[in-house]
């Protein structure tokens, strides 16, 4: 149906029917299908993003999975996500700003 980012409110529409009862794993091997690598699971290691971890984990769906990393993260959830890469055999990409405002430096830094 898709054929790259783009999509007419026609074909979301259509989608959003297709999916409305789906399994998770469904519409994660479509998003999988459809655009490979380009999908990925973005987790702040709260229930929705480890449920739909394990979903993909579990049905053997190798989308990548990403957190934003704003380095005022505690070494507590630093921990959690190796204890999470261990767990699922996989890797969580930290994807970190280089663009902290003269604010946040003072107000935040370490």
């Amino acid at each position: 149906m898709l054929q790259g980012l783009a999509a007419s409110s026609s074909e979301v529409r259509a989608l959003s029917a297709e999916f409305e009862n789906a399994a998770p794993t469904e519409v994660l091997q479509w998003a999988f299908e459809q655009f490979g690598t380009r999908a990925a699971i973005g987790t702040s290691f709260q229930g929705a993003g480890l449920v739909t971890i394990h979903h993909a984990v579990s049905a053997g769906i190798a989308l990548p999975v990403f957190t934003i990393d704003t380095g005022l993260l505690f070494q507590e959830t630093l921990e959690l996500k190796r204890r999470l890469e261990k767990f699922f055999g996989i890797t969580i990409e930290s994807l970190v700003s280089m663009n902290l405002t003269g604010c946040e430096e003072e107000t935040f830094s370490r």
